[in-house]
């Protein structure tokens, strides 16, 4: 199933121009496809991937080595 970006926008509660940004400034984001001149949509399939890493990525636990000594020599 393919999303037009107003079904994307719709989708995310955000305004129509947004999803193109993301594609632009968002890392990972999926990038649309043209099926035709004129016609770009993204695929359902990759946007469900989308949100599934972006969930794990909001759940996962931040762990930062930033701050210990490293004792190697």
């Amino acid at each position: 199933m393919y999303l037009s970006d107003r079904q994307v926008a719709k989708r995310y509660s955000v305004s129509r121009g947004t999803p193109w940004r993301w594609t632009k400034t968002s890392v990972g984001f999926p990038r649309p496809i043209e099926l035709s001149p004129g016609c770009t949509r993204w695929k359902l399939e990759d946007l469900l991937a989308w949100e599934q890493r972006t969930e794990t990525a909001k759940t996962q636990p931040f762990t930062s080595d930033a701050g210990k000594k490293d004792n190697k020599r």
